[in-house]
């Protein structure tokens, strides 16, 4: 992904929202694999398929965490990287930030070449209330079902961009808005209520898997 840096403001909040949209992706990969009922199986699916949903579950993430989804694709991009060393070349990418325009200064971007376990990894273990590795993946834990249960909720909408985004390729801000304008309004996160807590304790903790 590519994000604008954070804003000033409510740090915690900021990571929960990144951490959250980060997430996203892997759990609509995972919706599009093993389905929604009991005693499913997982089922093969195309790369270019697994890639769309990827990228339409960080688009419907970073929306709903208030953020402006500049750009989407599924395209290769060879100027933007990711690995440890950015030896290899993104499959896709989305774009987003609090500002309604993209920011013009390439000093005020973050590109993210993490994966996005990576990348949460890093951010739940600034995010843990304390530096003990069970606090630390506990902390991830629970965050992962909070974006599960966003992409749960919203998988129709994940579909929706997932399969535009498999005709079109890529899509652009006036597409993305075009598209979230025409539904029923949704539900976004709670972000009053994260900033409210300052801390994981008194948020909804994981579930068992």
């Amino acid at each position: 992904m590519i994000v604008e840096r954070k804003p000033k403001g409510d740090a915690f909040v900021w990571g929960y929202r990144s951490v959250i949209t980060a997430f996203a992706g892997l759990a609509a990969e995972r919706r599009l694999r093993h389905g929604s009922g009991d005693g499913w199986k997982p089922f093969p699916t195309s790369e270019d398929k697994r890639r769309a949903f990827h990228e339409a579950g960080h688009v419907v993430a970073a929306h709903l965490s208030g953020d402006h989804v500049y750009f989407a694709t599924i395209l290769p991009d060879p100027t933007v990287r990711v690995g440890r060393n950015g030896e290899s070349v993104a499959g896709g990418h989305v774009s987003h930030g609090r500002h309604p325009k993209p920011a013009k200064k390439a000093d005020d971007w973050v590109s993210n070449n993490d994966s996005d376990l990576r990348w949460c990894a890093k951010l739940c273990s600034l995010m843990a209330p304390d530096c003990n590795w069970k606090t630390i993946l506990k902390t991830a834990r629970t965050l992962r079902q909070h974006s599960r249960d966003l992409v749960d909720d919203q998988w129709p909408l994940v579909r929706m961009f997932a399969y535009e985004l498999l005709e079109k390729q890529q899509l652009n801000q006036d597409r993305i808005e075009a598209i979230f304008s025409r539904l029923e309004p949704t539900l976004p996160l709670d972000l009053d209520r994260v900033a409210a807590c300052t801390s994981l304790a008194a948020l909804p903790q994981e579930r068992d898997q």
